[in-house]
């Protein structure tokens, strides 16, 4: 009888051994599963503590360095013209893919400076110097006047 005794406490004990390994092993797949939906945006990445919220970086970190020789054309958008029209004065002139070099003869270094010389143009035809396809073309755009008082090219 107390070998059965001692028996079933073995059996017990590795039982309930079996579950918390089992039960372990469980939230630690559902922590990994709230780490990708954090990630990917379905839950917020935050912890609270107080009133105060602190995020936990993971991953690894990776270093990226680009070289650009130019401002690199993305796309081209529409601009709202003084009288609310739409216009797109840099369609089909400027292409994604293009690298702005020069505007009127002045190297752009930035697209800060690319912006401010846009809109203090005053009205001017603007002159792109772009690498399109491995060549160096110009290309003449007349920016248009908005709202605000300030050209814009799109």
């Amino acid at each position: 009888m107390q070998r059965y005794k001692k028996l079933l406490k073995c059996l017990l004990a590795v039982d309930i051994s079996f579950i918390l390994i089992i039960a372990m092993s469980g939230y630690r797949n559902e922590d990994k599963k709230q780490e990708i939906k954090a990630v990917s945006g379905n839950i917020p990445t935050a912890q609270t503590n107080g009133n105060q919220q602190y995020a936990i970086p993971s991953g690894k970190t990776v270093g990226i360095y680009v070289n650009t020789n130019g401002i690199l054309v993305i796309d081209t958008v529409d601009v709202v013209n003084l009288h609310g029209e739409k216009e797109s004065p840099a369609k089909n002139k400027l292409m994604p893919g293009d690298y702005i070099l020069k505007l009127n003869g002045t190297a752009m270094k930035s697209k800060k400076q690319l912006i401010e010389t846009i809109t203090g143009c005053q009205g001017e035809t603007l002159i792109f110097n772009v690498m399109r396809n491995g060549e160096q073309t110009q290309v003449k755009v007349n920016p248009i006047e908005t709202e605000m008082n300030i050209y814009k090219i799109g």
